[in-house]
C-alpha cells in the first residue's frame, strides 16, 4: 500500500484561520488547570481531506478532543475547548488543530 498523504487545500483554508501576531509576550502562571484528553478512531478517508498534503495522516486515523479549565489566571477563569487530527510530519507525530473555542473574551484576545 502506498503512503497516504493529507488532502486539504491550505490555499482555502488560509483564508479563515486567524494570524499570529508575535510571540513577544510574558509567559502566565496557571495554577490549577485541569486538563481532559480523548483520542477516538475516526473513518480514514473523510478524515484525509482536513489534513494538508504536507501531513501524513496516522494508521488508524484518529480525532483528538481536549478540554483544559484554568480557574487561575492574568484574565480570569477560563476554559478552552479544541479539536485536532492526529498526523505526522516525517515521523514525528502531530495533532493538526481543527477548531479551538474558548469562553473568555479577554483570555482569546491574549491568546490571538
Amino acid at each position: 500500500m502506498p503512503p497516504r498523504y493529507g488532502k486539504l487545500d491550505l490555499a482555502a483554508w488560509a483564508k479563515s484561520v486567524p494570524t499570529i501576531n508575535g510571540y513577544k509576550t510574558e509567559p502566565w502562571l496557571l495554577k490549577g488547570a485541569r486538563i481532559v484528553t480523548i483520542n477516538m478512531e475516526i473513518d480514514d478517508a473523510p478524515a484525509d481531506n482536513l489534513l494538508p498534503a504536507t501531513m501524513h495522516p496516522s494508521i488508524p486515523e484518529y480525532a483528538i478532543f481536549c478540554v483544559t479549565n484554568y480557574p487561575d489566571s492574568p484574565v480570569g477563569p477560563f476554559s478552552i475547548a479544541e479539536v485536532r487530527l492526529s498526523g505526522r510530519t516525517g515521523v514525528r507525530p502531530r495533532g493538526f488543530v481543527l477548531r479551538s473555542f474558548c469562553d473568555n473574551e479577554n483570555a482569546c484576545r491574549e491568546l490571538a
